[in-house]
């Protein structure tokens, strides 16, 4: 590293119109170098007195197409999103739906949002203990008006409703929001 700010350095010291845009330069690079080594933060939300969960602070409220999700957060400048669905388990009862975790999770893959990803790849599900409950979870591929995207769908179990958690991004993104995602699910408190 020091022999590359060495050289870079030598590039504008002999040129001094140059030298202030070097140094500027430089700065930039290394505010970017050490920015991307930061925390996030979480903020906790509650939801219409049923459940809380942890969200990024860079996320905001939106109101997007999904009229059924009872929680939606974006950054559009960063390209991510949080979906947040729950389903009251005795209203299920009440239309004579009996689900567990598995039937649940196969019932979501097969609806909205996720019929609108084109060229849909599945990871293979995985099964997860969170402190709200037991949760099915997989990441998903495919692409949205031609856009490559990445998602991690959750479908938690807890004692009185089933929630879908979709998070996603733009593919390349997905391995940085990763650990958010995973922070937000375990987070989800009812």
């Amino acid at each position: 590293m020091k022999k590359i700010v060495r050289k870079f350095y030598a590039l504008f010291t002999d040129r001094p119109s140059l030298m202030a845009y070097g140094l500027w330069l430089m700065a930039v690079v290394v505010s970017l170098l050490t920015s991307c080594n930061q925390e996030t933060n979480f903020k906790r939300v509650t939801v219409e007195g049923k459940y809380s969960i942890e969200l990024p602070d860079y996320m905001e409220a939106w109101m997007g197409k999904q009229a059924e999700a009872s929680l939606k957060y974006k950054n559009e400048e960063r390209d991510v999103y949080t979906i947040v669905i729950d389903e009251s388990k005795k209203e299920l009862k009440n239309y004579n739906l009996s689900c567990n975790l598995d039937a649940y999770f196969k019932k979501v893959c097969g609806q909205s949002p996720i019929q609108s990803i084109d060229q849909a790849r599945f990871g293979v599900p995985v099964k997860r203990m969170l402190k709200a409950g037991q949760a099915c979870i997989s990441d998903i591929s495919g692409k949205v008006n031609n856009f490559p995207v990445g998602y991690r769908l959750a479908v938690v179990e807890t004692e009185n409703r089933f929630y879908q958690i979709l998070s996603w991004t733009h593919a390349d993104n997905k391995d940085a929001y990763s650990s958010d995602f995973d922070h937000l699910l375990e987070s989800l408190r009812e």
